[in-house]
């Protein structure tokens, strides 16, 4: 059986990276800025928290040459995917970048959202 090469394997994972940051809305300017801060990989998401992939979109977001001119709702989607790569780890199922797919973005999205609004609205009714 043949070794397979570390750097075809990694440029293999690049591209079907970007292919599912296409289906969200990145085109290949983004995908590009993307992975020059270091979102290669869908398991590459697993090291970064929410709150750090929403710092970087800032940062890609509000630099002076070339800003990142993507929506809210990239971000989110972009969030969306970190939470699907997460999901699909502790339900030891594989990550293939091409199972991921728009309608899994709005789906997961819509799931954070109420569950961030659901723990508000149990932070309210506790001050009652």
């Amino acid at each position: 059986m043949a070794a397979v090469d570390p750097a075809l394997a990694a440029a293999k994972q690049l591209v079907l990276f970007n292919e599912a940051l296409g289906c969200i809305g990145f085109d290949p300017d983004a995908q590009d800025a993307l992975n020059q801060h270091g979102f290669n990989s869908m398991y590459n998401l697993l090291i970064y928290s929410k709150e750090q992939i929403k710092r970087v979109y800032t940062v890609l977001r509000e630099r002076p040459a070339n800003p990142l001119n993507k929506s809210l709702e990239q971000e989110q989607f972009l969030t969306a995917m970190r939470v699907w790569v997460k999901t699909r780890i502790r339900t030891n199922r594989t990550i293939d970048p091409q199972l991921f797919t728009r309608d899994i973005a709005v789906s997961k999205a819509i799931k954070m959202v109420n569950q961030a609004e659901e723990a508000t609205t149990d932070k309210e009714s506790d001050l009652f």
